[in-house]
């Protein structure tokens, strides 16, 4: 079995990203091109071009101002932040505000209804607060 990704154009791609990277301060919605499909779709390579899988029917983009609390020496802590409008089934990518310190944003997912949470690690010796700021998240829904 083949596991397909996500399929989507290069022209698609970079229009989405382009995007992402000077979104306004509200959520946006994309017009989703046909031929993008949902990360759960295994296919025999014979039958590539019949993918059966969940179209991607929604792509949103948000910019949310985030305020990330003290993270403790030395371990990786999930943190919780409303994004109004996420859904649990959302598959989400992050770009985080630059931290300003050693802190580095990791996991990031929706832990539940219109609520994005992030895992900041600190590797220091000392407790860190990673920087607030406007950070960007776009949601795929199928």
């Amino acid at each position: 079995m083949l596991r397909k990704i996500l399929t989507l154009s290069a022209t698609a791609f970079l229009a989405a990203f382009v995007f992402l990277i000077f979104a306004p301060a509200s959520a946006q919605t994309l017009p989703v091109p046909s031929g993008i499909f949902t990360t759960d779709c295994l296919v025999d390579a014979a039958d590539i071009d019949e993918l059966a899988c969940s179209p991607i029917t929604k792509v949103v983009i948000y910019s949310q101002t985030l305020t990330p609390s003290s993270v403790a020496a030395a371990v990786c802590a999930e943190q919780t932040f409303t994004v109004t409008g996420l859904a649990t089934t959302d598959k989400v990518f992050f770009n985080p505000v630059a931290t300003g310190n050693a802190t580095a944003a990791g996991q990031v997912r929706v832990s539940a209804a219109d609520t994005l949470a992030v895992t900041y690690c600190n590797p220091t010796a000392g407790a860190l607060t990673p920087a607030a700021g406007s950070a960007n998240i776009v949601a795929l829904r199928s």
